[in-house]
């Protein structure tokens, strides 16, 4: 399969989104990190959202080149 112009925008744009959000939850307090860490079950952290985003819009890019 191949992404159109738009469709390949789109999902630049969500990996940006998604590595701009890496980017600042780095940015926060050891503290915070660790209360985010600790409020949600293992695979529905905020983190691992975040992270596995990140890789599965690559995926999906690598996919329909």
């Amino acid at each position: 399969m191949r992404a159109n112009a738009n469709d390949q925008r789109i999902l630049d744009e969500m990996y940006r989104k998604f590595s701009e959000l890496a980017i600042l939850q780095s940015e926060l307090s050891q503290n915070v990190q660790q209360t985010m860490l600790e409020l949600h079950g293992e695979h529905f952290t905020v983190n691992h959202c975040v992270r596995w985003g990140e890789i599965a819009i690559s995926e999906v890019t690598s996919e329909i080149e």
